[in-house]
Order: structure tokens, then sequence, then C-alpha cells
């Protein structure tokens, strides 16, 4: 009888070569009696790839707390030396200055501060502290960001996208020349198409999400190709139950519990997927070229095998 875990990938096998905050080992201590306790977090650091969305909110906690770009100092004008010193001084010399560090310097500077341009009616999250990356990233205008999210180096969100944190789009380097918009030599963070919307999901770098995708509690792996209006479902909104894996390549298999009430999909690295209908738990190997004939793929696990 073949045992449960037998054909179930780990993070290992889908996404490959962590880079950028993929890599970042974030500590936090927590105090109890007598002492305190230290815990590390880390994305892709389980051995499921749903494991890293349930880090996530904890993971980007850390890193804005951590790696604070902005310091906030009060000063005011010493009119015996007649020049700005430390101290809050009286109500009329009082002022209130924010230093903002070198964003090439800073490793995880304010989205806000370090974008190539974001335009007019583009909308983010007024708590900028939360909101992190974004070297040379252009956000059009009516895209949205909420909430904690990463950019990775030069991402690309279009018109009427939205992303709805805790998110990381992007980061580190990407497997493809990345220039998806000629005209802008932008992208090799990741392109996020219009009416896109991406919550709670990790989009590796390099990945392409054109028009119309919704990204919903999801891993998507560095060079993804995902056409117009393909559909990620997340849950069974009938009735709420455990999403649990039968298949693989199509084939009934012994079940495997994810213990999860909400899943999306799990996309390796360099998959191509058409304008599909994806279940909860659906998971494709790296290499997958999905067409959009296919129609739709139900939970389970999928090698580049099966659309041969």
């Amino acid at each position: 009888m073949t045992n449960e875990t037998d054909y179930i990938p780990q993070t290992k096998d889908l996404f490959r070569d962590p880079a950028g905050i993929e890599k970042l080992v974030l500590e936090s201590r927590i105090p109890v009696e007598g002492g305190e306790i230290v815990r590390t977090s880390q994305l892709f650091a389980g051995n499921y790839p749903w494991e890293a969305l349930d880090e996530l909110e904890t993971f980007l906690g850390l890193l804005c707390d951590q790696f604070n770009p902005r310091t906030i100092e009060e000063t005011h004008y010493d009119a015996g030396s007649e020049k700005m010193v430390p101290g809050r001084g009286s109500a009329q010399e009082r002022r209130k200055s924010i230093l903002v560090k070198d964003n090439t310097a800073h490793p995880y500077p304010c989205v806000r501060d370090a974008c190539r341009r974001i335009d007019f009616g583009a909308v983010l999250d007024w708590r900028m502290n939360r909101q992190r990356g974004g070297r040379n990233c252009v956000i059009d205008g009516s895209a949205s960001m909420s909430d904690l999210v990463f950019l990775g180096d030069k991402a690309q969100l279009r018109h009427n996208s939205a992303v709805l944190g805790p998110a990381v789009i992007g980061d580190g380097e990407s497997f493809n020349d990345g220039k998806f918009d000629p005209d802008r030599e932008i992208g090799i963070g990741g392109v996020i198409g219009r009416n896109v919307a991406i919550k709670k999901s990790i989009i590796r770098a390099g990945a392409r999400i054109t028009s119309g995708t919704d990204i919903v509690y999801s891993v998507i792996g560095r060079g993804v190709v995902m056409d117009p209006n393909a559909t990620i479902l997340c849950k069974r909104f009938d009735r709420e139950e455990e999403i649990v894996l039968h298949r693989f390549n199509g084939e009934e298999r012994a079940p495997f519990h994810t213990r999860h009430q909400r899943l999306g999909a799990f996309i390796g690295d360099g998959c191509k997927v058409g304008s599909i209908k994806l279940h909860p738990g659906v998971i494709l190997m790296p290499g997958c070229e999905v067409p959009s004939r296919v129609g739709e793929l139900l939970s389970g696990v999928y090698t580049p095998e099966f659309f041969g």
C-alpha cells in the first residue's frame, strides 16, 4: 500500500536556490517567567510549501520591526550657535525632522522611498514601515497595496492590481532576463498584471502574473508565467472542511491531510499555466506546462509528464 507521504513534494523539491529575504533568519525574544525564549523565523524553512504561508505574517512583522530605515530625531534652532541642535527646545523652537537613510545602503527600505515611480492614483498603506523593498519598482496608477508587503527589486504592479498582505513579490535574482516591458526595462522582480489580486501569497522572482488572475494562499515559483484569467480557488465555500490531497498525476492515491481549510496552489519554478481553474491544493512540480485546454485541475500533485 502506498504511504500517504510518498508522493507529496517538499518545499525544496518545488522552489530551488533561495535568494534575498528567503535566506534571512530572524529572531524574536519572548519573555517568560525566569528568562526568555528565542524563536527563529525563516521563509521556506518548513518541509511543506504551505508552511511558508503559515510563517509569512510573523516573518514580515519581524523584518519591519528589526530593520527600520526611518528614525525620528527631534531638533530645535539654537540662537547662540545659530544651528539646529538635538533636543525638544521650547514650543516656539521645536521642530521634528524625519531622517531617511540612503536607500542604496539600507537592505530593506520603505517602498515609498525606494520606488522608481509611483503613479498618481496608486494607493499604499499609510504605515510606510510595513511595506518594504521596492528598489526601482514601478507602481502604476490605481494599483494598491495594504498591510505587510515586500517588493523585490524592479517589480512592477500594473493598473488595478491589488496586493493584500502579508505578501512577498519577486525577491532575489530572476532566472530569466526579466524584460517583460521593453519600454521600461523592468520586471526582473516579477510583473503583477492588470486586475490581478494577491492575498497572503509568495511570488518568487521573475514570475509574470498576467491580467485578471487572483493569487490567494499560494506560492508561485521563479520564472512562472500565468495566462490571463487563470483561477486559483482556496477553499470550499459550501462547507468548512480540511483540504485533503488524493491525486497524483490524475490518479487516485492514499489521502494526505494538509490540516488546512484554506490553501491555494503551489506552482514550482519555471511552470507555465494556461487560463485554467486550479482547485485548492493543486501542486505543480517544476517545469510543468499546463495548456488552457485542460480546463481545470483537481487537488493533487502533477508532474510535467502528465501534460506531455
